[in-house]
């Protein structure tokens, strides 16, 4: 329908324009028709001889036609070898001087010895950008160079394989190239939906959502052209002769429209219009669409005027095009040719990483997502995957998902190892039967491989197979993306943003553990994350949690906790998130309570779901800070109401709360004094000891006691008659694994709780 009304308006102005031809004159310069040939290592199909047959016939055919095309042949060094040796030169010159253009097409190989020429790197992407090695690549390049070089005097344009780097431009320069076409192939089309019309002067900058903005000193120019004729699926975008033909038409719209907009000779730009073959694909089809395109083009777009005068389409090198360009410049000294920055979503954040665990088991591994606004997201159908756009391993979040306002998610291999390491539950799990919500998986994606990369991606956001649909992503090891790449982290330590979560688009975002001292799995990556805290916890009773149809009640255990060693005022409150992503509640509110001094509990919690409650998935929420809307800690589990209800006719009742009544002193009536009973442990994380300092209120006899996360007694201590005040304790570990652990700390009636991480 858009097309259609676009069309119908620029019939309308051209109209107007053939029924009153104005005096002025109104100038657009014509459509720069592109025909790219890429010459492939002799490793693909085909021999040398059928490329150069395939070139042949392409000469002859331009050479029938009453309007010749022009062709720009990027060649790789292998064949430019092989043309050399072969006395090929002749024909190749004669290709120039018939007004062709030969440049230089550098895929990732590399030159051995004479007529050896070795591949040294995958052709994978991430982010919809080449893996590549720096210094490598530059000799892809320079021996690329040397053997087009040997075969032409004018070796200006270069096109390596999609290649986009934050060192183009550079590498451009020490080489001579003047022109880079294709080395964003299919920014246009995936941000704009269509192909650009305009070269322009790109930065090297290959953040996601800049690869096609502008940079008025670049050294070198852009043209934007299609992948291969004749699929229809190339690099996923329909590229056959009708597809083609129907994008030129939309090309000629947008023209026609600055043609008889603009109204003067100085308001124009350069226009370009491009489509490739590869010479390796010598087959009668390829031949037909080749035709097939280019008789349309001379029918009704090249050599064709409109009522102003103005010629529509020309065929053109790239060369030509960049003379061309270069002299728009001097005539707009400072103006924009084209530039588009894609507004990316930028959240959710990839927040933090372990990328090999200490125990080097793939279900060791996980992945912590991070909410920086004050809205909540619908992560449902987003993927972590490894940014290949080829790849297709992924984790995949269900359905009615939702990450609140500066929340950290943890997303876990396996949600028991996950538990076990770090006495948290994550929020989803791969595997592990931990209580946490399960991700859907395809394939075997994990971070300890040779992919080397971390992305999550929108699923709804179109068209699909691009990097359009990516929110963040993370690249480390030998797979190099420039600007993002960081070395392989050492076993047992992360990759993650600092303490504000600060999100450049850089790899120098990213540090080890973010800059902590140990992983900070649900938290800031910060040294804080180990002081103490005021926590609060939620878990199913079973997992997975399900309501029948016609209603029941959810169970679940609430913990709750202060490791100061004094009264911490709080609000508490839960909601639900519902399966429409609408906020319910609160259900339970208590404010102006207090948290006794390093108490930690725990206490059942059990909420009825009537049987007009929506059918779906529910978030429920326990928060601990300031209601309504500054919670400090939080926990949450999901269920699923079965059956097929809708509706927003229901209510969800208030649980009995009485239980957690019990344990929460009322603000106005609490001795907010600090006590002078506490424990805490320094180090915290440590290797091998820790010092425990306590400190007793009158002459007590005392049991300190060690456990792991699943509640074995790993260690105790009985220390008799210690006097009021200050003491400490050398706590050694060395016969413990790595992994959290619960010091407690008993004196006669009283007790108290802390958190240590041993790291080895």
């Amino acid at each position: 329908m858009k097309r259609n009304l676009k069309t119908a308006f620029i019939y309308v102005l051209l109209t107007l324009c053939i029924c009153n031809v104005s005096d002025a004159v109104q100038y657009e310069p014509p459509i720069n028709i592109v025909f790219m040939v890429h010459v492939e290592p002799l490793d693909f199909p085909g021999t040398y001889a059928n490329r150069i047959a395939f070139l042949e016939w392409l000469q002859q055919e331009a050479l029938s036609r009453p309007n010749p095309f022009k062709l720009t042949i990027l060649m790789n060094g292998e064949f430019a070898e092989y043309a050399y040796y072969n006395g090929d030169q002749p024909f190749l010159e004669q290709l120039e001087n018939e007004g062709h253009e030969l440049g230089t097409h550098a895929h990732t190989m590399v030159q051995l010895a004479p007529f050896t020429w070795l591949d040294v790197d995958e052709q994978t992407h991430r982010y919809g950008i080449p893996i590549y090695n720096g210094p490598i690549t530059e000799q892809t390049w320079s021996d690329a160079k040397y053997w087009v070089d040997s075969l032409t005097t004018n070796n200006h344009t270069f096109c390596g394989t999609a290649f986009l780097c934050s060192t183009e431009g550079q590498m451009m320069t020490s080489n001579n190239f003047l022109c880079g076409p294709g080395n964003r192939s299919e920014k246009g089309p995936d941000y704009l939906g269509h192909l650009l019309r305009h070269p322009f002067r790109p930065a090297s900058d290959n953040r996601l959502g800049h690869e096609i903005e502008e940079d008025l000193n670049s050294s070198f120019i852009y043209i934007d052209h299609f992948a291969q004729i004749g699929y229809e699926n190339a690099h996923g975008y329909n590229c056959s002769a009708p597809a083609l033909a129907a994008a030129m038409d939309e090309c000629y719209q947008d023209w026609l429209a600055a043609e008889i907009i603009q109204g003067d000779s100085l308001e124009h730009k350069v226009w370009t219009f491009g489509f490739l073959t590869h010479l390796w694909l010598y087959e009668q089809y390829f031949e037909q669409q080749i035709t097939l395109l280019l008789n349309y083009m001379d029918s009704h777009y090249v050599g064709q005027y409109t009522p102003r005068g103005n010629l529509i389409a020309r065929y053109a090198t790239c060369n030509e095009v960049t003379n061309e360009f270069i002299a728009w410049e001097a005539s707009h000294p400072g103006e924009s040719s084209f530039s588009y920055i894609h507004p990316y979503p930028q959240e959710p954040l990839l927040n933090e990483a372990m990328i090999i665990p200490e125990d080097f088991l793939n279900g060791s591994e996980w992945i912590e997502i991070y909410n920086p606004t004050d809205q909540w997201i619908d992560v449902s159908g987003y993927e972590i995957y490894s940014g290949e756009l080829e790849y297709t391993d992924f984790w995949r979040f269900p359905p009615q998902c939702y990450l609140g306002p500066y929340e950290y998610l943890i997303a876990a291999g396996n949600g028991m190892f996950f538990l076990d390491r770090y006495g948290l539950r994550p929020d989803f799990e791969i595997a592990g039967g931990s209580g946490a919500r399960e991700l859907y998986s395809e394939g075997y994606y994990t971070l300890h491989n040779n992919r080397d990369g971390c992305v999550i991606t929108n699923t709804d956001s179109i068209p699909i197979n691009t990097n359009t649909a990516i929110t963040d992503g993370l690249s480390w090891g030998e797979d190099y993306v420039a600007g993002f790449t960081l070395s392989q982290p050492v076993a047992g330590e992360t990759y993650g943003r600092d303490a504000y979560s600060t999100d450049t688009g850089y790899g120098n975002d990213w540090s080890l553990n973010g800059g902590a001292v140990a992983p900070t799995p649900g938290g800031a990556n910060s040294a804080n994350y180990f002081n103490p805290e005021i926590f609060a916890r939620v878990d199913p009773d079973w997992s997975p949690m399900q309501v029948d149809p016609w209603g029941g009640t959810v169970h679940c255990t609430a913990t709750l906790g202060n490791e100061y060693p004094y009264v911490q005022p709080i609000d508490v409150w839960t909601n639900v998130v519902l399966p429409n992503g609408n906020l319910y509640g609160p259900l339970i509110l208590r404010e102006n309570r207090n948290l006794a001094p390093s108490d930690s509990f725990s206490v059942n919690i059990s909420q009825y779901v009537p049987e007009n409650a929506p059918s779906g998935h529910y978030r429920y929420n326990l928060y601990i800070g300031d209601y309504p809307s500054n919670p400090t800690t939080w926990g949450y589990f999901y269920f699923e109401k079965l059956g097929y209800t809708d509706g927003d006719d229901f209510e969800l009742p208030e649980p009995d709360f009485s239980c957690l009544d019990g344990k929460l002193s009322e603000s106005a009536t609490a001795d907010l004094e600090t006590p002078s009973f506490h424990m805490h442990a320094s180090p915290n994380p440590f290797n091998q000891t820790t010092a425990i300092n306590f400190a007793l209120p009158v002459n007590s006899d005392v049991k300190l006691k060690v456990f792991d996360v699943s509640g074995r007694l790993v260690m105790q201590k009985s220390m008799n008659g210690l006097p009021a005040g200050g003491h400490l304790h050398h706590l050694d570990g060395s016969n413990l694994s790595s992994g959290v652990y619960i010091v407690a700390l008993e004196a006669g009636n009283l007790s108290t709780r802390s958190k240590i991480l041993l790291l080895k």
